[in-house]
């Protein structure tokens, strides 16, 4: 029997890679890495379901807001995403009043 080669953490360059493989480049067999897929999904789960009751206080908060929203720079795109949002539902409304009237 052969020893096994030891996994090489970095590339032809010498910077770390990633350690993510896929069905396809993985050496294990599939169902191995079917069971992985299903550990990390129950993980994922797990983590949003702890965050579920804060997004949905968070969730509320915003619905029924009291105070205006604080605008900072780094939520700009955001922002602007939702201005934007909210002007084409506005102008679909004003066509749909039109067509209707």
């Amino acid at each position: 029997m052969r020893p096994r080669k030891r996994p090489s953490f970095t590339n032809d360059f010498g910077e770390l890679s990633s350690l993510l493989q896929t069905p396809l480049t993985s050496p294990r067999p599939l169902a191995k890495n079917l069971r992985l897929s299903q550990l990390m999904t129950e993980d994922v789960q797990h983590a949003f379901e702890e965050d579920r009751a804060a997004l949905n206080e968070v969730q509320i908060g915003m619905s029924e807001k009291t105070t205006p929203h604080i605008d900072l720079p780094i939520d700009g795109g955001q922002l602007r995403f939702r201005r934007q949002l909210e002007a084409i539902i506005a102008e679909e409304a004003m066509v749909d009043e039109r067509m209707q009237g």
